[in-house]
């Protein structure tokens, strides 16, 4: 199902997107830097211009791919240092925000109306990454399947730390359930999930690596 690779491409881009704010600092110039950081990353970004400043790197309309396969359109692609080191996402249909919190040891994802990637209508929430821990509430709308599948309506997650809590709602079911993620922020490839959503006499099963999980339908 494509919800399966709503995980494996578009949540590892964003994610890595944002981190690559780091290779920001202390080197010009940037966009060097961050080509470099991108192709390690499998990603590859085509814009039609980007424009650098002494504290940020803005990359104008384009879209952004992930293993060759794309992953969403941007008006702007905004990487900068001040106020603080961060890192923003804009195009037609919301925005996505990252942003460094030093004193708390973390990163906050803040997702408003964001609809810029293939795979769903709109992302909406706010996330605290730590180095191994997630905070914060993430919901869904209209998460596109493979196929015939109809879109799956609505994903809510409620991430307390190491363990989450949430519903899925398709074809009018509501499924519910709670699982448990163990990664290392800077190490995101072998981060692994296990989890459980039932209802309605319907049960899906996630588990293995987090990028790439064995998903099972009973």
């Amino acid at each position: 199902m494509r919800w399966k690779t709503f995980l494996t491409t578009s949540a590892y881009t964003v994610v890595t997107l944002f981190l690559a704010v780091g290779a920001l600092l202390f080197f010009i110039p940037k966009y060097f830097v961050l080509e470099r950081f991108f192709a390690d990353s499998k990603i590859f970004v085509l814009a039609k211009g980007v424009k650098e400043g002494a504290s940020d790197l803005v990359y104008i309309r384009g879209r952004v791919f992930y293993q060759g396969q794309a992953v969403g359109n941007f008006t702007e692609l905004n990487f900068y240092l001040l106020p603080l080191p961060g890192a923003q996402w804009l195009c037609p249909r919301g925005q996505a925000r990252a942003s460094l919190k030093p004193l708390e040891g973390a990163i906050r994802l803040e997702f408003n109306r964001f609809g810029c990637t293939v795979y769903a209508q709109s992302v909406e929430g706010n996330l605290d990454l730590k180095e191994n821990t997630i905070f914060g509430k993430l919901t869904i709308k209209n998460l596109r399947a493979k196929g015939n599948y109809p879109p799956i309506e609505e994903i809510v997650l409620n991430f307390k730390g190491k363990t989450f809590e949430g519903i899925i709602k398709t074809k009018g079911i509501t499924l519910k359930g709670r699982g448990k993620i163990e990664f290392n922020l800077w190490r995101l490839e072998n981060a692994t999930i296990e989890a459980t959503f039932a209802g309605s006499g319907l049960k899906i099963t996630v588990e293995g690596k987090l990028f790439n999980p064995r998903v099972v339908v009973r």
